[in-house]
């Protein structure tokens, strides 16, 4: 008997965004709308100085971490949030960020 993971279609990408079918079903994406994906979504700024909120759609049941680095293509992502549990359609967490560039990512944790 295979275990439930191996049977869904982590192949195809129905929706061409980049995440295979298998992959959206276990983050909790629409595996038929490009526009749903794990990912940062957006970023504005905060109330407190040098303060940004970045969002990400989310889905019930899921814990995600936040990474960053300050060059795309190249370092070290560092974790900068970790077991952000979801608590609505979107998430959002608020990080200080010097004057820096930086750039963000989210990651699913599967317990």
């Amino acid at each position: 008997v295979l275990d439930w993971l191996e049977q869904l279609p982590f192949t195809p990408d129905a929706d061409g965004d980049g995440l295979s079918d298998g992959y959206e079903i276990i983050a909790g994406t629409d595996m038929t709308t490009a526009a749903s994906y794990l990912g940062i979504s957006g970023i504005r700024k905060g109330t407190a100085a040098n303060e940004w909120i970045l969002s990400w759609e989310s889905a019930t049941n899921r814990v995600y971490n936040l990474w960053s680095r300050s060059d795309i293509s190249d370092g070290t992502w560092l974790k900068i949030a970790t077991n952000v549990a979801a608590v609505e359609a979107t998430n959002s967490f608020a990080v200080i960020n010097p004057q820096n560039k930086f750039y963000y990512r989210t990651s699913l944790l599967i317990p």
